[in-house]
């Protein structure tokens, strides 16, 4: 991996591989890195004086031992960290048929970014500026969200209370409300014998309101909720002018053909 910044540019591991204890050192001006086995006739070729200077890192099973034989304590560093130290490298050792296509450093450099973004503590106050501003606006929607189901649940009980105060003998108001009081209107209606919107009367009184002077329909097809005038053709801007007279009396009105079509406005 590539060699971490100490204060005098030196720096040094111990590791435990196989067994064996080793000691890898290296300058960081470049002037190389050294394995070394922690045997005495080994370690007698390093710099005694260096070794003074030298910040350590070590596994943490050799870390008590790394004290002892060079009085210094070390950092602990075990093998996951040395790769992730070496995983935020920039070095690229790959060359010639082994170079890397233009992509690939590319996508290099970009996750080198993300990982130096995501464990560098320089960046550690964005990182938890960015966690509270997902944060504050998680709490911000669940805000809303509560907003939002308290005002329709205050709409809907505001038009069940109509319901039953409209109709004192509705006792048990469904998940339906409007349509119920449809019904209830509806049955009002034919015990007290008014006449339906709906009913053939009313919409041929309508539309006969609604259709300009001289248009007569040739034939007429009532169908339960609906009317069928055959033979009154109207052009768009009648058509459209039809409908907006139509429109406050309840009903729509609308082409098929060479046939025009009245039915009640749906209320939602």
């Amino acid at each position: 991996c590539e060699p971490i910044a100490a204060p005098e540019h030196l720096s040094a591991f111990l590791i435990e591989r196989a067994g064996a204890r080793w000691v890898v050192y290296w300058h960081n001006t470049g002037s190389g890195r050294l394995a070394l086995p922690l045997a005495p006739g080994a370690l007698s070729v390093l710099d005694t004086a260096a070794l003074r200077e030298v910040q350590w890192f070590a596994e943490p099973a050799v870390a008590d031992l790394c004290a002892q034989t060079f009085g210094s304590q070390p950092e602990l560093l075990g093998m996951p960290e040395r790769l992730l130290v070496a995983s935020r490298s920039s070095w690229d050792l790959a060359q010639f048929d082994f170079a890397r296509s233009a992509a690939a450093r590319g996508a290099r450099q970009l996750g080198s970014a993300w990982r130096s973004f995501w464990h560098t503590p320089l960046w550690r106050p964005v990182r938890w500026g960015l966690a509270l501003l997902l944060l504050a606006n998680l709490i911000g929607l669940n805000v809303a969200a509560w907003h939002s189901n308290r005002d329709l649940a205050a709409r809907r009980k505001a038009l069940n209370t109509t319901l039953t105060q409209t109709f004192p003998h509705v006792r048990v108001v469904t998940a339906m409300p409007v349509l119920q009081m449809q019904r209830e209107v509806e049955a009002l209606r034919q015990s007290t014998g008014a006449p339906s919107g709906s009913g053939m009367e009313a919409m041929l009184a309508a539309l006969a309101a609604a259709l300009p002077q001289g248009q007569v329909p040739s034939a007429l097809e009532y169908e339960g909720s609906s009317l069928r005038a055959s033979g009154a053709k109207l052009d768009a801007s009648a058509l459209a002018a039809a409908g907006e007279r139509l429109r406050p009396l309840g009903y729509r009105i609308s082409a098929e053909g060479d046939a025009l079509l009245l039915r009640p406005e749906v209320t939602p």
